[in-house]
């Protein structure tokens, strides 16, 4: 189990409770990143998907393969 959530210096943070990825160790590690709410996440086979809301108030994600995400990027919205 991977629980993810904003920490106190408004980076991402995670934690592998069962410590069951290769490589992965059970503890907080930061993900980055400069959020203004909670975070929001998607799973499927071979892929995850965290969210959360920037400093500019706009949806952002970092996703890729667990455990190697690539960074933040916004979410493009079209209307």
């Amino acid at each position: 189990m991977v629980a993810f959530a904003r920490g106190a210096d408004s980076a991402g943070w995670y934690n592998e409770f069962a410590g069951q990825t290769p490589g992965v160790t059970a503890g907080w590690y930061s993900i980055g990143g400069q959020l203004t709410s909670g975070t929001a996440t998607y799973s499927a086979p071979g892929e995850l998907d965290v969210y959360a809301l920037g400093t500019d108030n706009q949806p952002w994600t970092n996703s890729s393969t667990w455990p190697a995400l690539h960074g933040w990027n916004q979410v493009r919205i079209d209307y």
